[in-house]
């Protein structure tokens, strides 16, 4: 079963082309407000006390906006930038595919380049040095866990210890396969 798709990183592409619609938006909203100001302002007369008026509406509307423009980046627009670029390489890099038998949940937030993962713990034979080993594979946090048994065999696909796919195995396609 399928648990990421590339209609997921098509999302996130999309969600992260809305936040940057939504801050230029803002952004000429907030040059448009300043060059209306400027130019009231280069019309006033020399100590006109309307200066001061001109300087208490754009002061505060330039802390607004500097401080809209650091939460707004640095929050939804890097989330959904980080979330589109770990979706791309998803897609295209490497991928492994490995069996094991699935060992437990790990609801602890695990984080990864800015993306809060929660983890399924699998028991993984290590071929190399011949003793079995604990694989922990990350999950996205805002889709669906998988519902496996405890000691159920699994076949999955990952990207860098991100659950791309998996397969419930039967017993039978276990003995196969070994």
């Amino acid at each position: 079963m399928d648990y990421f798709t590339e209609q997921d990183c098509i999302r996130a592409k999309a969600q992260k082309q809305k936040f940057l619609f939504i801050y230029f938006i803002v952004l000429a909203v907030y040059i448009a407000i300043s060059v209306v100001l400027l130019v009231f302002y280069l019309k006033l007369p020399y100590k006109s006390p309307k200066i001061s008026t001109v300087k208490w509406i754009h002061y505060p509307i330039t802390g607004l906006f500097v401080v809209f423009s650091f939460l707004f980046i640095g929050i939804p627009i890097r989330r959904a930038k980080n979330y589109y670029n770990i979706g791309a390489t998803m897609l295209f890099g490497r991928k492994d595919t490995s069996q094991g038998a699935f060992f437990k949940y790990d609801n602890s937030p695990q984080f990864k380049d800015g993306i809060s993962f929660t983890t399924l713990i699998f028991i993984e034979w290590n071929e190399t040095k011949k003793e079995y080993f604990e694989r922990k594979i990350l999950l996205f946090e805002d889709k669906p866990i998988p519902e496996f048994k405890e000691n159920e065999i699994v076949k999955y696909t990952t990207q860098s210890n991100i659950l791309l796919s998996y397969e419930s195995l039967e017993d039978d396609e276990v003995s196969e396969e070994n």
